[in-house]
C-alpha cells in the first residue's frame, strides 16, 4: 500500500483542492457551454445569472408560474455554498474535504396553507417544474406576475478582503501547524493536539412574488482545537474554538495563542477538578447554554405553526398578557410539561 509522506500529501492536497480555490470551480455546476464566472462575484451583482443562467428573464417566468394558481405569497429561494475543511492530528494531516451544495426552495402561500418544492438543478426546466408543483396547491385565478423586479443592494455585513475560493491550502497549513505547535509548547504533559478547520462561502438569492429580489453573500470561518494531557497516568481532554464571518486575515497570531490557551487550560484543569455531591445542586450558566435552555424549553413553543395547529403549551394563551419575566415564563413551561408526562402516565 503506498504512504504518501507530508510532501507528497500536501502536494496532491494542493492539486486536488486548486480546482475549488481557482475561478473554475464551478465548471461541474455550470449550464453545458455557459461561461464559468470567477469565484467571487462583484457585491451587488447575481451570481446566479452569472453562474446558471438564472436571470431577471428567468425569474419573472418562475414568479409567474408560482402565481398561475393563485396565491396570497409566493418567493423563490437560491443557494450556493462551497465548503472545505482539513483535520490535523500530531501535526499530520489526517483529512481534507471540498463541497458544493446548491439548489432552490420555491414556496407558494394561501390563506393558512403553504405549498413547498425543491430541486438541486437550477436549469429553466427544473425551476419551472418545481415552481408549478409548489403551486398546486392553490386553485385560484392566476395572481398578475411582477411587471417589474426591484433588486435590492446587496448588503455588505460580511465584506471580506479577500474570498475563501482564492485561499488555497498552502496557506492555510502553516495557521494549523503555527496553533498545534503552540499548544504543544504550553505545558509538557500534553500528548496529543486535533485540530479541525473549516471555511464556507455561500451565496443567497430571494425573489418574491411581489418583485422584490434580494441577495446575501455569507463567508464563514471555523476553527477547533482539541487537546489530550497525560499526567500522572490520567488522560483528560478539552477543547476551544473560534468562529465567525471572516476571511483569513482574521486568524493573527494573537487569536490563535488565544484559542491554543483556552484548550490547554480547560484541559488541565480537569485535574484538578472534584466531583460533584449526591443530590440537587444550583447551577449557573453561561451565556451561550443559557440561551440554547431558553429557545428549546420557551423558544419553539411559541412559533406560530405550533400555536396555529394547536399543539403548543402555548395555544390557549394567544392574546393574553404573560409575566415579561423570563424566570417565570420558564418555571411556566416546566410546569406544563410536567402536568402533560403526568397526564400521559
Amino acid at each position: 500500500m503506498f504512504s504518501p509522506n507530508r510532501r507528497q500529501l500536501l502536494q496532491g492536497l494542493g492539486a486536488g483542492l486548486s480546482l475549488l480555490t481557482m475561478p473554475s470551480f464551478l465548471v461541474g455546476c455550470a449550464k453545458q457551454g455557459a461561461p464559468v464566472a470567477s469565484a467571487q462575484a462583484p457585491l451587488g451583482q447575481n451570481p446566479f445569472a452569472q453562474w446558471f443562467g438564472v436571470d431577471e428573464a428567468l425569474i419573472r417566468e418562475v414568479l409567474t408560474e408560482l402565481g398561475a394558481r393563485g396565491a396570497t405569497a409566493a418567493d423563490l429561494y437560491l443557494q450556493h455554498t462551497r465548503s472545505n475543511s482539513i483535520s490535523m492530528e500530531d501535526g499530520i494531516v489526517s483529512a481534507a474535504s471540498s463541497s458544493i451544495d446548491q439548489g432552490a426552495g420555491l414556496r407558494v402561500v394561501i390563506g393558512d396553507q403553504t405549498g413547498f418544492a425543491f430541486t438541486e438543478d437550477l436549469s429553466r426546466e427544473s425551476l419551472l417544474a418545481a415552481a408549478r408543483t409548489a403551486a398546486g396547491i392553490a386553485s385560484g385565478a392566476a395572481v398578475v406576475p411582477p411587471q417589474a423586479l426591484n433588486v435590492s443592494p446587496e448588503g455588505k455585513l460580511y465584506a471580506i478582503a479577500v474570498p475563501w475560493a482564492d485561499v488555497g491550502i498552502t496557506q492555510k497549513l502553516p495557521r494549523l501547524e503555527y496553533v498545534e505547535a503552540k499548544a504543544r509548547g504550553l505545558d509538557p504533559n500534553i500528548e496529543k493536539v486535533s485540530i479541525a478547520w473549516g471555511d464556507s462561502e455561500e451565496r443567497v438569492l430571494i425573489a418574491t412574488l411581489g418583485g422584490l429580489i434580494a441577495t446575501d453573500y455569507r463567508p464563514m470561518t471555523r476553527l477547533w482545537v482539541n487537546v489530550t494531557a497525560n499526567k500522572n497516568g490520567v488522560r483528560q481532554s478539552n477543547a476551544s474554538n473560534v468562529a465567525g464571518r471572516h476571511d483569513f486575515a482574521w486568524y493573527t497570531d494573537e487569536r490563535l495563542d488565544t484559542v491554543a490557551k483556552e484548550a490547554v487550560d480547560r484541559t488541565m484543569r480537569l485535574f484538578d477538578a472534584k466531583r460533584p455531591p449526591a443530590g440537587e445542586l444550583p447551577v449557573i450558566l453561561a451565556a451561550g447554554a443559557s440561551g440554547i435552555l431558553l429557545h428549546e424549553a420557551v423558544g419553539h413553543g411559541l412559533e406560530a405553526d405550533f400555536n396555529r395547529k394547536k399543539v403548543s403549551i402555548y395555544a390557549d394563551m394567544i392574546g393574553k398578557s404573560v409575566a415579561p419575566d423570563f424566570v417565570t415564563i420558564v418555571d411556566s413551561a416546566e410546569g406544563a410539561l410536567r402536568a402533560r408526562r403526568l397526564k400521559r402516565r
